[in-house]
C-alpha cells in the first residue's frame, strides 16, 4: 500500500518507511526475499503499464535504500563467513544435491490433484493445495482481467493481480521447470495463495454483477463450497496434535540464539 502511494502520488514521506521495511525483509527473511523483489518487479511493471515511466523514480528510490540498509548487515556477515557459507546458512544452498535451493518438499512435482484438493495430510507449517473452488473462481477472475485490458483499461491492479497469479502457479511447478527456474517451490504456495484471493474476490464481485437477484445465493453457496472443500481440510492440519514423543525443534533458530550469545 505504502509503494502505492509513492508511486501514484510521489509522497516523499513514505519513501523511508518502504526502504526500512525492504530492507528488514531482506535481513530477516534472506532466501524468501528473492521472491519479494521479483514481486515488486511485476507491480513495478504493472504501475508504468498504467500510469507511465514517472513512477519509477520513488520505487528505484526504495529499492536503493532497502539495499543500502540491508547491506550494513550482509556485508560483515559475508566479510565473516564468505559467500558460500552464506548461502548455505540462509538456505540457498541444500545439502541434498538435487535439492540447491532448500525445498523442503524435497524435489516433489505436484500435480493438478494437489492444486484442486487441500490435501488431508501436508507439513504441519504449510499446506499444499488451494482446492477446486478457488481454483476455478481464480481462473475466471483471471479470464476477467485479461479481457478488460484487451478492451483497453489500464489498471495496474488488474495487471499486476494476473501477472502474480502465474508467477505464484510457475513458483510452485518450479520443480518441473529447469534448475535455475526453482526458487523454493514449496514455500510458493503462500504466494500463489495471494493472486488467487484477488483474483477470487474480483470473480465473486462480477458474479454478483451477472446475477444481482442471486445475491444471498451466491453467498450462501460460495461460503459453503469454501468450508467444504477448504476450511475444514486446512483447519484440521494445522490445529494437529503432535504425536507422542515428537518435540519441535529449529537448527536456524538455535543457531540464531548461538549468534546472539
Amino acid at each position: 500500500w505504502s509503494s502505492d502511494v509513492c508511486s501514484s502520488d510521489l509522497d516523499s514521506k513514505y519513501i523511508i518507511p518502504v526502504g526500512v521495511a525492504v530492507a528488514a525483509i531482506a535481513v530477516t527473511q534472506p532466501s524468501v526475499s528473492v521472491i519479494f523483489v521479483i514481486m515488486s518487479l511485476l507491480y513495478t511493471l504493472a504501475e508504468c503499464y498504467e500510469k507511465g515511466i514517472k513512477t519509477l523514480r520513488p520505487l528505484v528510490t526504495i529499492g536503493i535504500l532497502g539495499i543500502l540498509l540491508a547491506s550494513t548487515y550482509w556485508m560483515p556477515t559475508v566479510i565473516k563467513y564468505g559467500v558460500e557459507n552464506t548461502k548455505r546458512g540462509i538456505g540457498i544452498i541444500s545439502s541434498n544435491p538435487g535439492n540447491i535451493f532448500g525445498d523442503t518438499e524435497l524435489g516433489k512435482v505436484y500435480t493438478v490433484e494437489d492444486y484442486l484438493f487441500i490435501q488431508p495430510q501436508g507439513n504441519i507449517d504449510q499446506m499444499i493445495g488451494v482446492s477446486w473452488v478457488f481454483a476455478i473462481m481464480a481462473i475466471l477472475g483471471a479470464g476477467i482481467c485479461i479481457y478488460q485490458l484487451i478492451k483497453g483499461k489500464k489498471d495496474a491492479y488488474l495487471t499486476f493481480s494476473v501477472m502474480m497469479f502465474v508467477f505464484g502457479f510457475l513458483g510452485t511447478a518450479g520443480n518441473s521447470l529447469p534448475t535455475y527456474l526453482r526458487l523454493y517451490p514449496y514455500r510458493f504456495w503462500i504466494f500463489l495463495a495471494i493472486p488467487v484471493a484477488i483474483l477470487t474476490g474480483i470473480a465473486y464481485l462480477k458474479l454478483e454483477e451477472w446475477l444481482p437477484k442471486y445475491k444471498g445465493l451466491l453467498l450462501i453457496a460460495f461460503v459453503s463450497l469454501v468450508f467444504i472443500f477448504s476450511a475444514i481440510n486446512k483447519f484440521s492440519v494445522q490445529t494437529a496434535i503432535w504425536p507422542p514423543g515428537v518435540g519441535y525443534s529449529s537448527v536456524e533458530e538455535l543457531r540464531g540464539y548461538f549468534q546472539m550469545k
